[in-house]
């Protein structure tokens, strides 16, 4: 990683991000809590794999936020695979459940392509920034 990488962020972060009508998000979901558990929670499946048991040995740490731009909502998730193994499927698998949830445009990228913006709100110095997800040890996360 060069000299305008994450410090400690390595190979095994990925970005991901959603973008969603606004007025079929509304519809469908109501609210973000209730659009991330479908998402991370949910017993959706996949192969015969819930949601929920896709997120568990899938990632192991992460982040996201969101923001409303006119007539979309769009998500940015920022997620750790526990493994570098076959990160392709898992890549594949984390757009196909969302897509299978509301169909919707989901990229992917190194985390190394995040914009500079969004490298500033990841680090937490401003209100709107990222949340923690999946519940795990984030200490030694620490962003230049």
């Amino acid at each position: 990683m060069g000299s305008s990488s994450f410090e400690k962020f390595g190979d095994e972060w990925i970005v991901f991000e959603v973008k969603i009508k606004l007025r079929q998000f509304l519809i469908r979901f109501k609210s973000i809590a209730n659009f991330y558990r479908l998402l991370s929670q949910g017993a959706y499946r996949l192969g015969g794999v819930s949601n929920r048991t896709f997120f568990k040995t899938a990632f192991s740490n992460g982040f996201y936020r969101y923001s409303i731009e006119r007539e979309n909502i769009n998500f940015i998730f920022v997620l750790k695979t526990t493994s570098l193994d076959r990160i392709g499927d898992r890549i594949l698998q984390f757009k196909v459940r969302t897509r299978k949830l509301i169909n919707s445009a989901v990229i992917s990228y190194p985390i190394e392509e995040l914009c500079i913006t969004e490298r500033i709100l990841l680090k937490g110095l401003y209100p709107g920034g990222y949340r923690i997800i999946l519940e795990k040890k984030v200490n030694d996360l620490i962003l230049k």
